[in-house]
């Protein structure tokens, strides 16, 4: 059975750097595909609750609504879903106000080819491992769940034993 690629929304009020970040590296290569792209955050609003990605690579200063803004709605409506921040600006500020968000990586532009490769790479190591850990998770619950009466049982039978044994 094939690997499932993970979708990816660009948001960029830039078409040439949209273009260019789509262009950038073989998204399909690393298993993932550009699904949508934004030129402000209202658009991508509506494309992220309509195709509900895995990764959104988003710029910082955008028109009407910051990329810090639109990446905490984002976060607060889909937790599972991974932000990448590209910015001009250096500050540190910045850095700290994505950390507080909950953003998952932040790079500076002008973008390296490299960089975007490896924070992709990077997200869907992390995401995968979430899932990992979400399955084994669900997985244990339902076996607690199903061995409850027996638990239960065997809880209660040993408690009257030693309380008879004291």
């Amino acid at each position: 059975m094939g690997e499932v690629a993970l979708k990816v929304i660009i948001v960029e009020d830039e078409h040439l750097v949209r273009d260019l970040i789509k262009r950038c590296i073989n998204w399909e290569e690393i298993g993932m595909s550009i699904v949508g792209e934004a030129s402000n955050a209202y658009e991508a609003f509506e494309l992220v609750d309509k195709i509900v990605p895995d990764i959104i690579f988003t710029d910082i200063c955008m028109p009407f609504i910051d990329g810090l803004e639109f990446s905490k709605r984002v976060i607060e409506k889909y937790p599972h879903i991974k932000i990448i921040v590209l910015t001009g600006h250096e500050e540190f500020e910045y850095a700290k106000k994505s950390i507080k968000v909950g953003i998952a990586d932040f790079l500076l532009k002008p973008i390296n080819d490299e960089e975007i490769r490896k924070a992709a790479v990077a997200i869907k190591e992390k995401i995968i491992k979430e899932n990992t850990l979400s399955e084994e998770y669900e997985w244990l619950r339902v076996q607690l769940q199903k061995n409850m009466p027996y638990l239960r049982e065997r809880f209660f039978n040993e408690l009257l034993q030693n309380s008879i044994n004291i």
